[in-house]
């Protein structure tokens, strides 16, 4: 599965307009009571799968476990729930079940846990493409009641 990156201009007054692009796909998130179709960026970076915190109550996800996770703008409080993601790619929709963390901010992030664990990932930043390619280990999906 190859996605390109999502591409934006910008404006710096030191350099003008320059080009930024990341690895930014769509996925579908399902919940006990709703589902929601997002823009997430794929985050090498990332230990965890994270979601905004108001997808948490649309969806109907109830809190697993609460935990605090770092990254660069310091500890931030999670709340873990079980959901089931869906890539799609021409026309080909791959589903599994995932434990997903919810958080105050607005970004959506696809990291190891839940999301890079279930596939081989190749990187192209010169051509700026992602290629993702299922490993198989991807659990079933749960059927929510």
């Amino acid at each position: 599965m190859r996605f390109s990156y999502e591409t934006e201009v910008r404006y710096r007054g030191d350099v003008g307009l320059y080009t930024l692009s990341w690895p930014v796909i769509s996925i579908r998130a399902i919940g006990p009571s709703d589902h929601v179709h997002l823009k997430a960026l794929v985050d090498t970076g990332s230990t965890d799968t994270l979601l905004p915190l108001e997808l948490m109550d649309l969806l109907g996800v109830p809190t697993v476990y609460q935990d605090e996770v770092s990254g660069i703008g310091g500890p931030v409080n999670v709340f873990f729930g079980r959901i089931n993601l869906e890539l799609t790619y021409r026309g080909q929709s791959l589903r599994w079940s995932t434990m997903a963390g919810f958080h105050a901010g607005y970004r959506t992030l696809l990291g190891h846990n839940g999301f890079l664990q279930y596939f081989g990932a190749r990187f192209n930043g010169e051509r700026k493409f992602l290629t993702l390619t299922p490993n198989g280990t991807q659990p079933d999906p749960v059927e929510f009641a």
